[in-house]
């Protein structure tokens, strides 16, 4: 296929070009200014370790891990203009263009650099110094908490080494769901899971306007004590969608909160999917505070989860396996028939599946695809969201079990104590359920199907790796944070906006971009896309020397995946 994006890539390689001249003058330090006549005028005695007097640079020499001094990269390039050698803060040594200092070398810089007559001072070198402990916390051990998020923050850091991927804002006055402005810059966006388009549909925006001038911007009272008619009218809506009762929760992540507490006790167990959504592991926690053992299994892993029932079934009450229907990083989808074999073997086996990126998109009438490949809801329980492919806000628990209904209903403790959806958003659920029980449900199902199809065939036939799937997610491999890092930083230079999966949501080392597709990119808009994946990432694996290859074993893709048929 010819590429759409030549002009593009003839000022990618004058970059590349410039690139290699920058990075061979900016090997050593200015010849101009003031922190380069320090240097010069150091004698063999008082020179630097790390300095080499005859060219002026900094040795790369390995610095044990024990030894090194943690100090922010962008200092360090302030303090030392037209240099492209980095301090990185990681804990660990893979990168080969990275130079780490102990105390005494840090120590030396500073003289050395900062003691002149120049602008830079210590203090924007140094990380600033950590809050003094006081007595009680001097007698513990550091929080796990502590430890973990210094990790996070260590490679989400190393992840933004060129821009930051995280707390971006949309700057547009109105926006069409295509296109975004960021930083400046106007971006395809690659990142909304609104997958049919439906949140711009005129009969929502009326709905809600609507509803604001009937019922006011809110109605502020508990659920559980009194509602707007509308809810109930949105309850029957759903049902239709749905097939069964549904709880319409605020948001679906305070639906698990109220729903999950309430099934189970020191009497039952917990199996957790490993890549079930965080929001289900919360309400988990939740359980396990009153006593229930909470069991964490490989994700996708039938026989590991066969195996654990066989053995603690006549232990508890009852078992309950938490997975999701599409889950919401890689876009692989749950075995529901293997599960629900399972849940017909097992009396005391019970399933909790997520469906919030499976609503709308497909299934009849929307309905998503758990109740889609589910014959019954028997000891089942599905959760929906309605902020995605729905267009609206707030999420539904189905529930098919009239007990387990009421309980919740009656006793969820985020529907008594949380606000309710308000007017303008269910005027919205409302618009959008009549869509979805309409027959133009189905075109837009397969529009969006068709597009699905498109992107994965470009993504056989460019060789890119990817976790296949027939989702609007996709997942394409990259490995570190560094190199995802720059990838997305690429992208967006190119005009396109997509999302950065890092630690904790993936391993550090099988970082990757999160695509997701909806009805308001075009098919053009995803042949560029691909290209310029296709053109960048080739070129970032090399510097690391990566292969796809490598790649396709890091994340245990089979071979077949990768070859375009």
């Amino acid at each position: 296929m010819k590429t759409k994006l030549d002009k593009k890539r003839t000022d990618h390689k004058a970059d590349h070009n410039t690139e290699k001249t920058t990075k061979k003058s900016n090997s050593n330090i200015i010849n101009d200014g003031l922190i380069s006549d320090k240097l010069k005028s150091l004698s063999p005695q008082n020179s630097p370790k790390y300095f080499n007097k005859q060219n002026n640079s900094i040795s790369t020499a390995f610095i044990p891990h024990n030894q090194r001094f943690p100090i922010q990269t962008s200092k360090l390039v302030k303090a030392i203009p037209g240099s492209n050698k980095v301090i990185d803060p990681s804990y660990e040594i893979e990168e080969k263009d990275k130079i780490y200092l102990s105390t005494e070398q840090l120590s030396q810089l500073i003289n050395d650099v900062t003691k002149t007559k120049t602008s830079v001072q210590e203090e924007t070198l140094l990380v600033k110094p950590k809050k003094k402990k006081s007595k009680h916390e001097l007698k513990f051990p550091e929080p796990k908490n502590n430890v973990l998020i210094s990790k996070i923050n260590d490679i989400w850091n190393e992840t933004s080494h060129i821009m930051p991927f995280h707390h971006l804002k949309v700057e547009d006055s109105c926006i069409n769901g295509r296109e975004i402005t960021v930083n400046g810059k106007g971006v395809i966006n690659f990142g909304s899971c609104s997958y049919l388009g439906l949140e711009h549909r005129e009969e929502l925006k009326e709905k809600s306007i609507e509803a604001i001038h009937s019922f006011g911007t809110q109605y502020s009272s508990s659920v559980t004590y009194m509602s707007l008619g509308m809810y109930s009218e949105l309850q029957t809506k759903y049902k239709k969608i749905f097939g069964a009762n549904v709880i319409i929760a605020p948001t679906t992540t305070l639906g698990h909160a109220s729903c999950i507490p309430l099934i189970g006790d020191e009497y039952d167990l917990f199996l957790l999917d490993q890549q079930v959504h965080n929001s289900v592991q919360m309400g988990v926690q939740l359980a396990a505070a009153k006593g229930t053992k909470v069991i964490t299994l490989p994700h996708n892993n039938m026989k590991a989860l066969e195996a654990k029932i066989e053995k603690l079934q006549d232990q508890y009450r009852r078992i309950w396996y938490f997975c999701d229907g599409i889950y919401s990083m890689y876009g692989d989808c749950a075995p529901l028939s293997e599960l629900e074999n399972l849940r017909n073997k097992y009396e005391n086996l019970h399933l909790y599946i997520d469906d919030a990126h499976g609503i709308s998109w497909t299934g009849q009438n929307g309905c998503g695809f758990a109740l889609e490949k589910l014959n019954h809801l028997e000891k089942t329980i599905v959760t929906a969201s309605h902020a995605k492919g729905f267009g609206g806000a707030g999420g539904s628990i189905i529930i098919g079990d009239e007990d387990t209904y009421n309980t919740v209903s009656n006793f969820g403790q985020t529907l008594i104590f949380s606000g309710p959806i308000q007017p303008s958003s269910l005027g919205a659920c409302l618009a959008s359920a009549d869509i979805h029980l309409s027959p133009e449900i189905n075109i837009l199902q397969n529009k969006l199907k068709e597009k699905i199809q498109l992107r994965n065939n470009l993504f056989h036939e460019y060789n890119i790796p990817f976790f296949e799937g027939d989702t609007p997610i996709s997942f394409i491999c990259v490995g570190s944070p560094r190199s995802l890092g720059t990838l997305f930083h690429k992208l967006f230079e190119d005009g396109f906006y997509t999302n950065c999966a890092v630690y904790p949501a993936v391993s550090k080392y099988k970082s990757g971009l999160r695509t997701t597709l909806t009805l308001h990119v075009t098919d053009k808009d995803i042949y560029d896309f691909v290209d310029c994946v296709s053109y960048h990432l080739p070129a970032i694996l090399k510097e690391e020397n990566i292969t796809i290859s490598d790649l396709k074993k890091r994340f245990k893709i089979p071979e077949k995946r990768l070859v375009f048929s």
